[in-house]
């Protein structure tokens, strides 16, 4: 009663607020679809390119000696064991990212099918982790090339 008496609104206010993805127009709802068909598309492919990457990773590590017959000794004295743990340390950390976005293209499937708007949020925070990632990612490879940059500097 008291609740009432602060804020009489507050039962018409909750009326109109949209829940669900009816109070969207077509072009959102459309550009949605297709976003979270994208992204499914592109996370199934990010997850086999890491298998790829994990897979080629392994397989050098177990034989590195083939690895340097089918280089022809195109590079002498480089430990391919350490490459190798690159491509697996590499293949393993990209699965992350696009367990995000396959999380995401889930959530905003759900979302329309649904139309509970706990999906909807579950999906930005998905989507917001997989940009953090990302963005983790370009600055430490900017990192690495300016470090590479300065070291070729310092060699002249």
């Amino acid at each position: 009663m008291t609740d009432q008496l602060q804020d009489p609104f507050r039962k018409e206010e909750e009326k109109e607020r949209p829940q669900g993805p009816e109070w969207m127009s077509d072009r959102p709802k459309k550009a949605l679809e297709q976003l979270y068909k994208w992204t499914r598309f592109l996370g199934i492919s990010g997850s086999i390119i890491s298998a790829f990457i994990l897979l080629n990773g392994l397989a050098l590590f177990a034989n590195p000696t083939a690895a340097e017959q089918a280089l022809g000794g195109a590079l002498p004295g480089v430990d391919l064991r350490g490459i190798a743990l690159l491509y697996i340390a590499f293949g393993a950390a990209y699965i992350i990212p696009m367990r995000h976005l396959l999380k995401f293209s889930r959530q905003i499937e759900l979302y329309f099918k649904r139309e509970q708007l706990e999906q909807a949020v579950e999906a930005l925070i998905s989507i917001s982790h997989f940009f953090k990632i990302i963005g983790f990612v370009v600055l430490l490879f900017l990192g690495v090339y300016i470090l590479g940059m300065m070291g070729s500097m310092v060699s002249l």
